[in-house]
């Protein structure tokens, strides 16, 4: 199998990336044309944005009381969602102050007559975003809060810093009771046979696509903290458009395909965006174990800085040696009530962020 190291971190002409989007501009542009299922979606001022019907409460297991208050003040919710579920952090446009970003929400929040606005994955001191980004998240977060949003915690990212030599460097440092059950899970990583593709036009086959299409379901079937359901026409574009900076690793037990991991190598990092498993082959030969190896691997190989690989799964990803960056949501409510729950209550609910500084 080939590395595929070549360099994948130019700018294509046209492109315009906006800040703190660590994937290219064309990955960003799916999402508003293939919103998630049950959605509606679209751009205004260089904002993605999705907006439908949305249980608050299903992601306020930590806040039960605002979950409570939600559902009192919120009998059939229908939420504006700023940025996309796609993209680590919510990507912002560089030509557009942050008073402009505001203006533009209300906007959208009255003519989708939500019955809130929610601003999602703001970065807090990402260590592989520019200080430029950092900062201005930072800044619109401010802005939004003068205008009366509540900031809360998102989802923690994921990442791994390739400042280690050889996996079994990296296992060594790892706590020792860790170290032992890794090695345990990696004992038929002999056994499992990997494919390399590259992005190009056409490369994936309608077979092919049903296939990894399928693989991917069942890992969102197993899943108890999907967000929302992505939709088969986002995954269709996403093959249609894919270029060189995508690598598809693809996992064969035999001649049978047990599973997928796909990912963008931009910025000396490679981001890990979706997997796929035949979970029937996968537990007997953990091949989650066995692809997040072999992903850290390829970084080795190819001289990369940073493996980035997502929200989810906290527990296990720690115990693979992973680090957390926080991510910041901004919420505003249109009822009053909720608005001052939010504000008077928040550290009872779960809103509000630390007073000074931050990681």
């Amino acid at each position: 199998m080939g590395t595929s190291c070549r360099s994948s971190d130019q700018i294509i002409q046209g492109e315009q990336p906006a800040a703190n989007a660590i994937e290219p501009p064309w990955f960003v542009d799916i999402f508003h044309r293939h919103p998630p299922d049950g959605f509606q979606s679209g751009k205004r001022d260089g904002l993605t944005y999705f907006v439908g019907s949305f249980d608050l409460s299903s992601r306020l297991g930590a806040s039960p009381r605002l979950a409570g208050l939600a559902k009192l003040f919120l009998p059939s919710p229908r939420f504006l969602f700023i940025g996309q579920s796609t993209c680590e952090f919510c990507p912002l446009p560089k030509d557009r102050s942050d008073s402009d970003i505001v203006a533009t929400v209300f906007a959208l929040l009255n003519e989708t007559r939500a019955a809130a606005a929610l601003v999602l994955n703001l970065p807090w001191g990402a260590p592989f975003l520019g200080d430029d980004d950092n900062r201005r998240s930072r800044n619109l977060l401010s802005s939004l809060e003068h205008s009366r949003f509540e900031p809360l915690w998102g989802d923690a990212l994921w990442y791994v810093p390739i400042d280690f030599s050889s996996t079994e460097e990296f296992l060594r440092a790892l706590p020792s009771r860790h170290r032992q059950r890794i090695r345990r899970n990696l004992k038929a990583r002999h056994e499992v046979g990997v494919r390399l593709l590259t992005g190009s036009i056409d490369l994936i086959s309608d077979r092919d696509f049903d296939e990894l299409f399928l693989l991917s379901e069942n890992v969102v079937a197993a899943s108890e903290e999907a967000f929302v359901h992505i939709s088969r026409g986002w995954h269709q574009e996403f093959f249609a458009r894919w270029d060189e900076r995508c690598r598809l690793f693809l996992y064969y037990v035999g001649d049978k395909l047990a599973g997928f991991t796909l990912g963008i190598v931009t910025n000396g990092s490679f981001i890990f965006k979706t997997t796929g498993l035949d979970y029937d082959i996968s537990r007997k030969y953990r091949l989650y174990f066995v692809a997040w190896f072999h992903m850290l691997d390829y970084c080795i190989r190819c001289g990369l800085r940073f493996f980035i690989a997502g929200q989810s799964n906290d527990a296990i990803k720690s115990y693979l040696g992973a680090i957390s960056t926080p991510t910041v949501h901004a919420v505003y409510f249109r009822n009053p009530a909720l608005r001052w729950a939010a504000r008077h209550l928040k550290g009872r609910l779960g809103f509000g962020l630390p007073q000074r500084g931050g990681p």
